[in-house]
């Protein structure tokens, strides 16, 4: 039927996954190769077992403390930097602190071990440590506006001084990546490229290809991303914070807030603040308005990394922390920003431009042909541009040529630093490309218009509403309803969303279709390591998008001309170039303006750009004591011994299973001890429903246990069993072979609701087969061997009935209402299942396969 639909529709085929093998075999593998310069061997990394897997291997650094015996220091004892820490990362104001320093060394305590004095005291002793972290120093910036000179005063951070602290610091030694490679994936039949971190894409590969290289040093690109964004702080207060973050250190180092993680930069002045604009602006104002800004916004980013100029041609020569000499130099390849931002940042026209994409000259009546490709904008044909406008011989003709090119008359700071062209920077971001714009902003509404339309609200509330509960996946009760919807929100309701509507909307609707098919681009380019393979299915899913566009278009007329809609075209060239779209994600930026918020709460409201730099700074440096006392602290890492007595108390069947229950040689726990005893069959047969899937527990798990387990075992035999209400279920992920795990529940009463969840099933079959877990046991045997067993419920693959719409990857499953045991041996992963919602079918279910990544990839995606 699916086929059917597909050659009738005129809709572009996608190529299918082939189906990979992942068993045991030594031609499963990754090989790295490491940018010639590095000069060394190709490495190998095995994946043909469970033992190849790790949880987000992480290296341990090899720390050296800056300060070997007090790393509390320059602080003069550990007591008074943690009363530092506290008051510094609570924001306490000056008379709290001396209130609570008067009374610590009064009527509170008469032996404190805390030194200081007061709040000078304490700030004098950060004052001093602040080598300890880069420190802020002031800029300025001149520009004219109308005959009108502005200078626009602000305080930063020199970014080379924070990039050479990284490339330093002993306890980043064995993190830092100093040469791109390439990744391939040997799967026994295929080779295939893999992009996963910026390292392994081609950006930084051809950057290193470029580095003018001299001497006997080994020479060394460093590359950084820089995240803007102008967010409110009140009602009335808005900042612009510029922020940094190495792309050269893993990426579960740079997006965090500890040692290595993003660093704040500065702020970008307010020009509307200072100049005083007013809102009731015409037109050519507001264009004048915005070239001012520009030059304001570039002026500044031209201070701050002014270090970066001057050593982007030579580099500097600095010995690393693992001792090993280097030529270093850096730029800015990747740059995390909004649609705004992204302007701002190229000098272009917004949305309502001729030409308004930041990245390449697609027109405006082609933003929805998002399998088209365009001329890509460059620093040399800007430059031009820019040139031919200044050197027009009226206004006219000069406003005529920058709109022809979507440019505003503005110098980009950035055509002037080698390694950081401004249009190759701009990244493809998710969150607002697409969770807050094709899908939040655009496929929503008319989900919302149409069942508004048909009086289906409810319902569909309802139907998301009975969504079963899982892991990081959000529940929503009022989805058609909500007041307040951020980026995460939309991306987790067009997780859910396909199955709870697709009986609302007319049969074969073009937009359910429309929303699988941007579903599937969203999710592959969600993956955190992406294959060419991957890549070629996702030129697929997006001219099948297109298809579908085209098609919502016409039925309910909707224009997809719009500059989020042709961002999708850039996405296949962005992985390929940066990386996994994570790796430029403006989401680890967004939790800074609440950072940023809590820091001006702090100020007296005037003059706050020095006063929140303080405060970064300050952080930054209590930051950095804390890693050098954790790192030097010597902390036993056994646990303590049972004591004699409480060995004595325990039981030998109760060790007996905590070692059975902490056995790591399996991929799975049982949790959450139902009953906290042992019982026997007809003990459990009294406490489980009456339907027939429980009925004659007894006969038949003694049958399983006799044939799949111990043959001896006879019909009079004791069996004790012990329930469990959760499952942790380890798994090798599809997508880049780390160690994962789902929690599942199978529980009558979880947040007072049943739960019972669903997982995949190991078997010869070629199909996918998955099972429902009704009850979770283990049965300890007469030889006192115990063994892990469900009673399961099947769900199988039917053909009898079908939903309305037949969406790229449906299968229906029905619900037996037989059940069977078996050994938890054969349990894979997790599976989330959502009913139909039919009436007509109520015991039939689709998997939700974009529920993550893994099982996008499994489900054959």
């Amino acid at each position: 039927m699916l086929q059917d639909f597909n050659e009738t529709a005129g809709c572009p085929s996608i190529p299918q996954a082939e189906p990979e093998d992942t068993g045991h075999s030594s031609d499963f593998f990754i090989r790295v190769e490491t940018h010639p310069d590095a000069n060394v061997p190709d490495k190998i990394i095995p994946l043909n077992s469970m033992d190849a897997a790790q949880d987000n291997p992480q290296p341990k650094p090899n720390p050296s403390p800056t300060y070997a015996y007090h790393p509390w220091a320059p602080f003069r004892s550990l007591a008074d930097f943690e009363f530092t820490e506290i008051a510094v990362r609570s924001n306490l104001p000056k008379q709290v602190v001396d209130s609570q320093l008067h009374l610590l060394h009064n009527s509170w305590t008469k032996h404190s071990e805390i030194t200081l004095n007061n709040h000078s005291d304490m700030m004098a002793v950060l004052t001093s440590a602040r080598d300890l972290s880069t420190s802020f120093q002031t800029g300025s910036v001149t520009r004219t506006y109308r005959g009108k000179p502005y200078t626009f005063n602000f305080c930063f951070r020199d970014p080379w001084k924070w990039v050479i602290s990284l490339a330093t610091d002993p306890t980043l030694a064995d993190l830092i990546c100093w040469y791109p490679v390439r990744k391939y994936l040997h799967n026994g039949t295929n080779v295939m490229r893999l992009f996963d971190e910026p390292q392994t894409a081609e950006r930084w590969w051809d950057i290193q290809d470029d580095l003018k290289k001299s001497g006997e040093h080994p020479h060394c690109f460093l590359p950084i991303l820089i995240w803007l964004d102008k967010g409110n702080i009140t009602k009335k207060v808005k900042l612009h914070p510029i922020i940094a973050r190495a792309s050269f250190l893993p990426s579960y180092i740079r997006n965090a807030s500890g040692n290595g993680g993003g660093i704040l930069l500065g702020y970008v002045p307010s020009v509307s603040h200072a100049v005083g604009f007013q809102d009731t602006l015409t037109e050519a104002e507001k264009a004048e308005h915005r070239v001012f800004k520009q030059q304001v916004y570039h002026g500044v980013l031209g201070v701050v990394f002014e270090s970066f100029y001057k050593l982007a041609q030579v580099g500097e020569c600095v010995t690393c922390a693992d001792q090993v000499t280097r030529v270093l130099f850096s730029g800015i390849p990747y740059a995390a920003l909004d649609g705004e931002e992204a302007w701002t940042y190229a000098c272009t026209r917004a949305a309502s431009a001729n030409f308004p994409c930041p990245s390449c000259l697609v027109p405006q009546e082609k933003l929805s042909s998002i399998t088209e490709s365009f001329p890509l904008r460059t620093t040399d044909s800007m430059r031009n541009v820019l040139q031919e406008a200044r050197a027009a011989p009226t206004a006219t003709e000069k406003s005529h040529i920058l709109k022809r090119s979507g440019l505003h008359d503005v110098d980009n700071f950035f055509w002037s630093l080698p390694n950081s062209d401004p249009y190759k920077a701009i990244s493809y971001d998710t969150l607002h490309k697409d969770d807050q714009g094709k899908f939040g902003k655009h496929l929503f509404p008319v989900v919302q218009n149409v069942l508004e339309q048909e009086g289906l609200m409810g319902k569909m509330n309802q139907n998301m509403n009975s969504v079963p509960r899982w892991s990081n996946l959000k529940h929503f009760s009022q989805v058609m309803h909500l007041e307040y919807v951020d980026g995460r929100d939309m991306f987790h309701i067009s997780k859910c969303i396909i199955p709870c509507l697709v009986q609302l909307l007319p049969k074969n609707s073009s937009l359910l279709h429309c929303i699988r098919s941007y579903a599937r681009i969203r999710m592959m380019v969600d993956l955190d390591c992406i294959s060419e393979d991957d890549l070629s299915r996702l030129e697929g899913y997006i001219a099948r998008y297109q298809h579908f566009c085209e098609l919502v278009s016409q039925e309910y007329g909707k224009s997809f001309k719009f500059p989020k809609q042709h961002d999708t075209s850039h996405i296949v060239s962005e992985i390929r170039k940066k990386g996994a779209t994570h790796n430029y994600s403006t989401r680890p930026g967004e939790s800074f303006h609440q950072e940023a918020r809590l820091a001006y709460e702090r100020t007296d409201r005037r003059n706050v750009d020095p006063q929140i730099t303080r405060a970064d700074e300050r952080q930054e440096v209590v930051a950095r004591i804390r890693l050098e006392i954790d790192e030097s602290s010597k902390l036993d890492s056994l646990p303590a011994a049972s004591s004699s007595t409480e060995r004595k108390s325990q039981s030998k069947g109760v060790e007996q299973l905590n070692q059975h229950r902490s056995n790591t040689g399996k991929h799975w726990t049982l949790k959450g001890d139902a009953h906290r005893r042992w019982v026997s069959c007809l003990d459990l047969q009294a406490t489980v429903p009456t339907t027939p899937g429980f009925k004659d527990l007894d006969r038949r798990l003694r049958k399983f246990l006799h044939t799949f387990v111990s043959p001896d075992l006879a019909s009079d035999d004791c069996i004790e069993l012990r329930q469990y209400n959760c499952l942790a279920l380890r798994y090798v992920s599809s997508v880049d072979w780390s160690s994962q795990s789902d929690l599942l529940r199978s529980n009558p009463s979880f947040n007072g609701m049943s739960r019972y969840d669903c997982a995949l099933l190991n078997t010869d079959s070629k199909n996918l087969e998955f099972v429902r877990l009704q009850l979770l046991l283990t049965c300890r045997l007469p030889s006192g061997s115990l063994h892990d067993v469900a009673l399961v419920s099947r769900l199988r693959a039917s053909a009898k009935w079908k939903p309305k719409t037949v969406w790229d990857g449906c299968i229906v499953y029905q619900e037996q209402k037989t059940t069977e045991f078996i050994l938890l041996d054969y349990l894979i992963r997790g599976a989330h299942f959502i009913s139909f919602y039919d009436i007509q079918q109520p015991n039939a279910y689709c998997l939700n396969d974009l529920v993550d990544g893994d099982w996008f990839i499994r489900a054959g995606n």
